[in-house]
């Protein structure tokens, strides 16, 4: 195992993210906002593409983390949202817990790298994942 590895557990070595599949021509749509996002923090950033936007694990989500979500050309954090909308700080821990298990149950799915701007982002290009993630927005949004 390589010793960088062994040190920052959000580093890997993990395959290249062909720029020709849909993942990477999501990630090369959003380049931009991801650029942006990247510029904010210097966490971890695990993409997970979707039609025409993308959910963002920042940090640890086997710990602390916080989402982002790239649409309509803006970038929204989940616990903006969870402000926006009025959730209590009951609810916000269970919609973590729900997220952060969605996460877990997906562990196995494949990951790939690329890079965007000299930042590398982990991809997490799973549907089912996804799906989950669209669910949570939608339970924020229309809370």
């Amino acid at each position: 195992m390589n010793m960088l590895n062994t040190l920052l557990p959000g580093v890997r070595n993990l395959p290249q993210l062909d720029p020709l599949s849909s993942a990477g021509k999501c990630v090369a749509e959003l380049k931009n906002a991801l650029h942006a996002l990247a510029m904010k923090t210097d966490e971890t950033l695990e993409v997970v593409p979707a039609d025409h936007e993308a959910y963002v694990f920042i940090g640890d989500p086997g710990k602390r983390f916080d989402l982002a979500w790239i649409h309509d050309d803006q970038v929204s954090s989940l616990g903006d949202l969870l402000d926006e909308h009025g959730f209590t700080d009951a609810e916000v821990g269970e919609l973590v817990d729900m997220i952060r298990e969605s996460y877990q149950h997906h562990a196995g799915d494949d990951r790939y790298s690329v890079e965007v701007n000299d930042r590398t982002f982990t991809v997490t290009p799973s549907n089912a994942l996804q799906l989950d993630l669209h669910d949570f927005m939608e339970q924020v949004i229309h809370h």
